[in-house]
């Protein structure tokens, strides 16, 4: 199992899928700076193999704080990535920075 942040996310034009999301590697103390931008499924994929991925925050200097933790909720057959149990069809992240 692996632990990740997520900084920032891409939404697609209607704001109901999260296209991209900017990651960073966790070493059980801190956020290591980006590793780059995952696609959606990819997240998907590390989820379904029991990664763990929360949102981050900015904090002092180039350090991250842990926000929320990011799961999959299924609604209609299709899964979204969200930080709370509402069975709404669309990816909610919070408040994280968007591009």
């Amino acid at each position: 199992m692996s632990s990740y942040g997520i900084s920032s996310v891409r939404y697609d034009a209607h704001r109901e899928y999260a296209t991209e999301l900017k990651i960073h590697m966790h070493d059980g103390a801190l956020y290591f700076p980006s590793s780059g931008w995952w696609k959606r499924d990819n997240v998907l994929r590390g989820l379904s193999i029991s990664d763990q991925f929360v949102t981050i925050m900015p904090a002092s200097g180039d350090k991250y704080q842990k926000d929320e933790e990011v799961h999959v909720v299924t609604v209609s057959g299709t899964m979204y990535l969200r930080i709370d149990n509402e069975l709404v069809p669309a990816d909610d992240l919070g408040k994280l920075l968007e591009g």
